[in-house]
């Protein structure tokens, strides 16, 4: 067998929205980029949430909470380089 073409490494960026440990589920999750699209995702009933396909650069994940989950959570912003 023979492949001509280029190799494309990719990643992903994943992670979980956690409040006392636990998953929260239903967390708007962006994920942000000098050049591209922004990209959504929403949290499982874990509170997981992934990005695959990404090239290498330097992102920015940021969660937006429905008005109900404002009501009963306040969240510290976290920066991981």
């Amino acid at each position: 067998m023979s492949f001509a073409g280029s190799m494309v490494r990719s990643s992903t960026i994943s992670g979980t929205v956690t409040v006392a440990g636990s998953g929260l589920a239903d967390v708007t999750v962006t994920l942000s980029a000098e050049g591209m699209d922004d990209m959504t995702d929403e949290t499982d009933a874990g509170g997981g949430y992934a990005f695959g396909g990404l090239g290498a650069g330097t992102y920015t994940v940021a969660i937006a909470l429905s008005e109900d989950q404002e009501a009963a959570y306040n969240f510290e912003t976290t920066s991981m380089n």
